[in-house]
């Protein structure tokens, strides 16, 4: 069996693929380590290029050279960029198969972290848009990184040194498609003499002709000519901005905040909102809170990390009396907003985590139901230490990376609560991502 350092040297190696990582890469056990190589499924014999390491590991990566003997799960991706490009990892397996590896991803992590054995724990559901195929289009939004590069832009998706073109991605909806071609027919269009420095282009169009543009900029000097190129292509209900260095937002035109589709509620976000990529998918994750809470008319609800308080919402209009509450002022603003379109009554404040915590229990609110939507970092147990005082009896956990979301689940163990529901939630089809979704009562 080769060696960390013979495969190192040797630099080109044909190995058999023994397993998956937690991020969707294959990996072959080495004698002293492991060899992970993207786009790669288990007993797939392959060609690898290996990577120079960046440091001293018993895991080294390696790129994908050729396949040799294919597994017979082997599909096609529905995308010639696959080899290179990083933004989908798990397109060359099916749908079936992608929600078993992450089921078997929540299961590993809860019964490693949360210290629950896969054999006590519930059953795992998967939460995913019914009859999905690996062609179907479902990003509303991306980042795409801008470029002067030997008298052209290059605008796309990061790959290592390499930008990849995602006018024609087929995981993205067409009119983020169509936008992406305006917006390089704009830069075709701009050939200044000396190119101002644009870092991102941060382009959303969830509804057809809705949508924006926002550029992140070194200055905000010398894009005039641009920006008129941009207002020329993109229709009026497009609202277009500038972000210096300094995180100062300059709108130019348009509107400051766009539709949002979400089942039966009317929804707008703004330019500093964070809102799901993926609107089919969230939806049906949506369905499914309703499904698990079943809540009832007059249950205290704390939507706690409410975003642009689609959750509560969601409660409020089952007839909840909801509570919502979110670090970022401009996001309570926009819940407030949405609340008041949507004619519903729910109080948003805003507040970060144990803060926010803190005040509602000495204020003496008091919650039969908690949501938990955090980011990608456990929360740790001074602030979950609270929901036992806030009375809370229930607690729905979104974590939308399941190690640190399996931490936590440690600590409301400790707490008390029992783990009665378990779901893999499917929010972004062909990739490695997966969301734990669980319900807990205490």
């Amino acid at each position: 069996m080769l060696t960390l350092d013979q495969a190192i040297a040797e630099g080109r190696v044909e190995v058999t693929i023994d397993g998956f990582g937690y991020r969707g890469e294959g990996w072959a056990r080495l004698d002293d380590g492991w060899l992970s190589v993207r786009g790669t499924l288990p007993g797939e014999r392959v060609v690898v290029q290996v990577d120079p390491p960046r440091r001293r590991s018993r895991r080294i990566w390696g790129s994908l050279v050729r396949v040799v003997t294919p597994s017979e799960r082997r599909g096609d991706p529905h995308c010639s960029k696959f080899p290179t490009c990083r933004g989908c990892q798990l397109r060359h397996m099916s749908v079936l198969d992608e929600l078993a590896l992450k089921s078997a991803t929540i299961a590993e992590c809860v019964e490693k972290y949360a210290g629950v054995p896969a054999a006590e724990q519930p059953l795992i559901e998967t939460i995913t848009v019914p009859g999905a195929a690996r062609a179907d289009p479902f990003r509303v939004r991306t980042n795409l990184t801008v470029r002067w590069v030997d008298g052209r832009w290059d605008v796309g998706l990061r790959a290592d040194d390499e930008l990849v073109a995602m006018v024609a991605c087929p995981a993205l909806a067409d009119s983020t498609r169509r936008s992406i071609a305006r917006f390089e027919d704009a830069l075709a269009a701009f050939r200044p003499s000396t190119p101002p420095a644009i870092r991102l282009a941060r382009i959303a169009a969830p509804v057809h002709g809705h949508g924006y543009v926002e550029l992140e900029v070194e200055v905000d000097e010398g894009y005039d000519a641009l920006l008129a190129e941009l207002d020329a292509r993109f229709p009026p209900q497009f609202g277009l901005a500038i972000v210096d260095a300094h995180r100062v937002r300059r709108h130019v035109r348009g509107p400051t905040r766009i539709r949002l589709p979400m089942g039966d509620l009317r929804l707008e976000v703004g330019f500093d909102d964070w809102f799901h990529a993926t609107l089919a998918p969230a939806e049906v994750l949506y369905d499914a809170i309703r499904e698990w809470l079943d809540i009832q008319p007059g249950e205290r609800v704390l939507d706690a990390g409410c975003g642009v308080g689609t959750i509560g919402l969601v409660c409020a209009a089952a007839g909840a009396d909801v509570v919502g509450f979110d670090v970022n002022p401009a996001s309570v603003e926009t819940a407030e907003l949405n609340a008041m379109v949507n004619e519903l009554d729910v109080r948003f404040i805003c507040g970060g985590w144990e803060n926010a915590f803190r005040k509602l229990t000495l204020a003496g609110d008091r919650f039969e139901t908690v949501v938990i939507n955090p980011m990608r970092d456990p929360l740790g147990r001074r602030p979950l230490a609270y929901l036992p005082r806030l009375e809370a009896k229930r607690v729905l956990y979104l974590g939308p990376s399941a190690a640190p979301a399996s931490e936590d689940l440690a600590v409301l163990l400790s707490l008390g609560y029992r783990l009665d529901r378990l779901a893999a939630v499917n929010l972004h089809p062909a990739t490695y991502h997966v969301m734990l979704a669980a319900l807990l009562t205490r």
